[in-house]
């Protein structure tokens, strides 16, 4: 290689690594820390299925209920002096009483509350294992954790359509430390039906040995014998004294029933499907005999079942023993397992011992976790803590496989909007995902401008659709302003679900929210075409029904005009008051939807929204007042910032930039160590996202100082250990309580929508017009300021590039334009635009990275208009 063609080649690649190479591609430590939250958020109750992990976290899918004596238990599920792992854990604390009936209570965690099979549970397929952390207050505390079991056998009511599909299983009986412990029960591990596996195994062991045959004097048992066991921890002993039981005669046994005690009252269980039963035995008296049987005559539907040879011989060593039922009915047994030994079979008259373990048949439980009604049991008995208990659990989750794991971040859901703390400031607001903030959340994953984001904000935008096609009320095309976080669908009514604990307002629809997500969906649409060539038809269809419902339902041609706030009070009560926030955003939605179809209509509900804007213009100050209180008065106060930094991103109009002085003068603040703005004029504390909203404004209008000061300071924010950050998201404001003349406050919580804006600051990119500014041009970008006087299409920059570029044009007058990029075939290689276009000055980003290295062409055409430029791409 020549010396003049290495210099030619270092130019090229200085180029293509220049700030200007790709600023879809722009990327900083802060940036990516705040995408790892938006990530984090969202897919925070969707990595697992949880019972509980926070009091009303909007991953909570079971609902807690008091079982047993319920009077003995008082339950506590908003606790936080425990040292949660979240904000909150479940507080139990039991005291048995002498009357109570049962001397055994529990919570038992359902799902829909109070499900005994009356409704259809929860589909967890691929869950591989339950998971939760406990304590004791004290330590020592025994109880147990279990789930499944709803209304099988032998319970099953014949009036009830459902049931568990799981067979009840148990982590067996625990002993709690002082300390948070982790405990698990496996969901894949194959299991037989147990009648004795071990002696803390709790419900894994079916039945009970109460039923003694000849009194309890003349025979000891300890069904926890920890020496030599076959299995586990334990197995069963039975010591016999070798003297006479209650009727005279030297004999004794044991059968284990189900329930306890029942001798032919109650139902037993359905065993159906079981050829066996199996058991190991060993004895410490060589030669002793002892007969073994399943079920008793008269009694079970098997009748009694001895084991082949009627008495067995038992060995110092364990031997496994079986009894065959290959023949038998087993559709009702409330005898499981039993025993009789008498002197007549005992080598020493006196008396002996003898061990069992692993009594089991072979009948394998159900792993179906198909429908689950019972997600979790905690329960506790008097025989374990005869003086009660205190206790406390947490992070109760199903553990899910990776491929369910897969399928589940795949499912429809919102973002939680704030991080909320234990505080009761934040009660009201736990769970709940706010429109407006994910809106913001698929517009901030679309500016990013990769495959993962773009599938982020792909199952936003479903999201959206799915919340407008299946609202609990409405089918007019609106949605709310509010939403549950977690799931949003409702499998009990295949609804959308509405947030648990909030104001009324947020169950309505307002104006402004729909107009936001009518903007996200719209840059979607537009961009993901323009990227990938496909359209996303159903992105479009959803944002025209959202503004027709605003058009219809909200369009007013009293006062000032404008469009309403929407309605409230669960969305059938209309509001009559007009906000100049909510008509900015109605003003840019259907600026956008008229410059993609060309229809009429959208242009003129745009400019009837821009009516009532400038009719909220007081150029004394100068401001955008708020709005009005009815359909004809403007309200004075107060004024707040968004109105003025949006109305310069929506409008992007020259005569309005003055606004921007002026609001610094009126908004900026010192408080906690930050400087930024405040929503309003009082000046009680930096609201960061206001912050960010100036910050664009700033960098629009060519103050590039005023949007470092404000960048910086976020970017401070983002990191300071003053605030309940962490290190990654935004909060939403530098303190409690930050007013904003309008009936709420901004917290100290990290927030979804103050991080999104913190992004676009950082990308310099405008959620309004969903692109970037060009660096440095006071103009902006994708403006109408200065209106350009010929059509003109401007060479690609950087050309050469590898793999990114961007093409630059103007457009006179209002027309359809067409941008197309060619190979030297003549075949088209990617279609950038093809929509109506107001005039202006536009900036399109072109990612070639799918296409190998060489000369392209791309063309414009505005109406008459055709341009032809060479574009190279290297390697």
């Amino acid at each position: 290689m020549n010396g003049r063609k290495r210099v030619f080649v270092i130019i090229l690649t200085l180029l293509c690594l220049s700030p200007l190479f790709s600023l879809a591609q722009l990327t900083s430590p802060g940036l990516d820390s705040a995408y790892v939250h938006l990530n984090e958020i969202m897919d925070q109750y969707h990595k697992t299925f949880d019972v509980f992990t926070n009091y009303l976290a909007g991953g909570n899918n079971f609902y807690p209920a008091i079982i047993g004596d319920y009077e003995d238990i008082v339950l506590d599920t908003e606790n936080s002096d425990a040292n949660p792992f979240g904000t909150h854990c479940i507080k139990i604390e039991y005291t048995p009483n002498e009357n109570s009936e049962n001397k055994w209570a529990a919570i038992q965690c359902m799902y829909p509350d109070t499900n005994w099979g009356y409704w259809q549970g929860h589909d967890i397929r691929g869950a591989e294992k339950l998971t939760l952390k406990a304590k004791g207050q004290a330590g020592g505390e025994k109880v147990e954790f279990k789930l499944g079991g709803v209304n099988r056998t032998p319970f099953h009511h014949p009036n009830r359509d459902y049931e568990d599909s799981f067979d009840l299983l148990s982590t067996g009986i625990v002993t709690l430390s002082t300390n948070w412990q982790k405990y698990a029960i496996d969901l894949i591990s194959t299991r037989y039906f147990g009648v004795y596996l071990d002696g803390n195994s709790g419900s894994n062991n079916r039945y009970s040995a109460s039923g003694w045959y000849n009194g309890k004097f003349n025979m000891e048992v300890d069904p926890n014998w920890t020496v030599n066991p076959y299995s586990g921890e334990s197995c069963y002993k039975v010591d016999w004294k070798g003297y006479s039981g209650n009727d005279g005669y030297k004999w004794n046994g044991i059968v284990w029933q189900y329930p306890e005690g029942n001798w032919g009252e109650q139902s037993g269980y359905d065993l159906t499907g079981a050829t066996k039963l199996t058991f190991y035995a060993r004895t410490d008296e060589p030669g002793l005999k002892v007969n073994f049987f399943v079920g008793l005559d008269n009694m079970d539907s098997c009748g009694e079942v001895p084991i082949d040879s009627t008495w067995v011989t038992l060995y110092t060593d364990w031997h496994q023993y079986t009894i065959h039922l290959q023949e038998e009915n087993l559709s009702n047994v409330r005898a499981g397992f039993g025993f009789v030994f008498n002197e007549g079979n005992d080598p020493d008259p006196d008396g002996t011992v003898f061990f069992l373990d692993e009594i089991k048949f072979d009948l394998p439980l159900s792993n179906d976790l198909s429908n689950i009604i019972g997600g979790f049991i905690c329960s506790m008995s008097e025989a374990d803590n005869p003086v009660g208990c205190k206790l406390y659990i947490d992070d109760i989750r199903y553990q899910l496989s990776p491929q369910a794991q897969k399928t589940r971040l795949n499912k429809v859901r919102f973002l939680e909007s704030y991080v909320t703390t234990s505080d009761t400031i934040d009660k009201s607001v736990r769970s709940l995902a706010f429109v407006y903030d994910n809106a913001l959340a698929m517009l901030a994953y679309i500016a990013k401008d990769s495959l993962e984001y773009w599938q982020r904000a792909e199952l936003l935008g479903k999201s959206f659709i799915f919340a407008q096609d299946n609202d609990q009320d409405f089918t007019d095309g609106r949605i709310r302003n509010a939403y549950k976080s977690g799931d949003l669908m409702n499998i009990q009514n295949q609804k959308s679900t509405l947030p648990m604990i909030s104001d009324e307002a947020n169950y309505g629809t307002h104006t402004g929210n729909i107009a936001w997500a009518m903007i996200a969906m719209l840059a979607y649409y537009q961009n993901y075409n323009e990227k990938f060539g496909v359209q996303k038809d159903e992105f479009f269809v959803s944002a025209q029904k959202m503004g027709e419902w605003i058009y219809d339902n909200c369009y007013d041609d009293s006062g000032p005009g404008g469009y309403t706030g929407g309605f409230e009070g669960y969305g059938h009560s209309k509001v009559l008051w007009k906000s100049i926030e909510h008509n900015i955003d109605v003003y840019d939605a259907y600026t956008i939807l008229y410059r993609i179809t060309g229809e009429q209509k959208w242009l003129d509900r745009a400019m009837h929204a821009k009516e009532f804007m400038e009719a909220l213009y007081d150029p004394n100050c100068p401001c955008f007042l708020i709005g009005t209180s009815n359909l004809t008065a403007i309200n004075r106060q107060p004024v707040v910032e968004d109105a003025q930094t949006w109305a310069i991103m929506a409008l992007q109009d020259k005569k309005y930039f003055p606004i921007i002085d002026w609001s610094q003068e009126h908004f900026k603040t010192t408080c906690n160590g930050f400087t930024g703005i405040d929503f309003n004029d009082d000046l009680d504390g930096v609201w960061f996202e206001g912050t960010a909203h100036m910050a664009i404004a700033c960098y629009m209008i060519g103050d590039n100082e005023s949007y470092q000061f404000y960048l910086d300071e976020l970017r401070k924010a983002r990191t300071s250990p003053n605030l309940n950050g962490n290190g990654k998201g935004i909060v939403a404001a530098c303190k409690d309580g930050v007013s904003t003349g309008l009936n709420w406050d901004y917290n100290n919580r990290l927030h979804i929508g103050a991080t999104a804006w913190y992004m676009f600051t950082e990308l310099k990119w405008n959620p309004y017009t969903s692109d970037y500014f060009i660096p440095g041009q006071k103009d902006g970008i994708l403006s109408n300021l200065n209106l350009p006087k010929k059509f003109e299409l401007m060479q690609n920059y950087p050309n050469p590039f590898n793999p990114c570029t961007q093409i630059e044009y103007n457009v006179k007058e209002p027309c359809k334009v067409n941008l197309k990029v060619y190979n030297l075939a003549g075949q088209v290689i990617k279609e950038l635009v093809n929509s109506v276009q107001e005039p202006g000055k536009y900036l399109i980003h072109v990612n070639m990275h799918e296409v190998p290295s060489g000369i392209y062409f791309y063309q414009i055409r505005m109406g008459d208009f055709v341009a032809v430029r060479k574009m190279v791409k290297i390697d």
